[in-house]
């Protein structure tokens, strides 16, 4: 195994093989272009392959980059039907990589980040669905129901979580939800 910044290779790949069932060895990758939590492909000896999520490695404040919150939204985003790669796994032992991750599917696809990519990457026609699967998706995702009892599992700060409704326009709503507290 080569070196790969960010990624205790040994400790991850054990990790790996005992939760979410990889095949070692592992090899991880970088993928390129994000813009704060790193995000690793990781091929193994089978050729099965899944999406590492971790913090950044340089000094992160507490209540950022939080794989514990991003790990619980996708899961429970998963089986309701929203397009979010399946979650496999969530290590919070900091022994293991210095930071919590969480491992799930891996899901091929473009990353667009600016319309002259996307011009360049894709044709009229194919800009326009996926224009059409965006505002579906957004749609969809905006009629998830978070109980008001439930928010605390998504660590949102207790009092308040931002929802979002189509009203024609898209505005913006605070809901106000119980006070329990966002650390089970």
């Amino acid at each position: 195994m080569g070196h790969v910044t960010g990624i205790n290779e040994s400790a991850v790949s054990a990790w790996m093989v005992e939760h979410v069932g990889a095949r070692a060895p592992l090899q991880f990758t970088l993928v390129a272009g994000g813009r704060s939590n790193l995000t690793f492909l990781v091929e193994d000896a089978s050729g099965a392959r899944f999406a590492l999520r971790r913090p950044p490695t340089s000094h992160v404040l507490p209540t950022a980059h939080d794989m514990v919150r991003e790990h619980t939204i996708i899961s429970a985003l998963f089986p309701q039907g929203v397009p979010v790669a399946r979650p496999l796994g969530l290590c919070v032992d900091v022994e293991v990589n210095e930071r919590p991750f969480y491992v799930m599917e891996f899901v091929e696809g473009a990353i667009l980040r600016d319309r002259a990519q996307a011009e360049a990457t894709f044709d009229l026609a194919t800009r326009a669905t996926i224009g059409e699967e965006l505002a579906t998706t957004l749609a969809g995702l905006h009629d998830v129901d978070v109980p008001p009892g439930e928010a605390w599992r998504f660590r949102i700060p207790p009092g308040i979580a931002h929802a979002y409704r189509n009203t024609g326009a898209t505005t913006m709503v605070l809901v106000s939800f119980s006070s329990r507290p966002h650390d089970p």
